[in-house]
């Protein structure tokens, strides 16, 4: 139900099914930002009304943590690495 409303208020805006958007996920990013130590997943978004995010970027969490909260929007099976494009994969086991 939840997404057929985003769907409808994206119609309702005249938001084009192409367009990349973010939407009531907090974001899985790539940063720059160091974090310390090595292993980390960067975290970011779901924003309030007025523009600002309600998770401001985050490296706290292992690379394995997920939650109800995080989403994942595929936008290419290729990334770019230090300029270098390579392959996605998987890097966490899970039971």
């Amino acid at each position: 139900m939840h997404n057929d409303r985003i769907e409808e208020q994206s119609r309702t805006l005249g938001v084009t099914q192409s367009a990349l958007v973010s939407g009531h996920k907090k974001d899985v990013v790539m940063t720059n930002l160091p974090t310390g130590s090595p292993g980390r997943i960067a975290i970011y978004g779901w924003h309030r009304l007025n523009g600002t995010p309600i998770q401001p970027l985050s490296t706290v969490h292992g690379a394995c943590y997920a939650d109800y909260s995080h989403g994942i929007r595929l936008v290419s099976e290729t990334v770019m690495v230090d300029g270098q494009p390579g392959a996605a994969e998987e890097t966490c086991e899970r039971p």
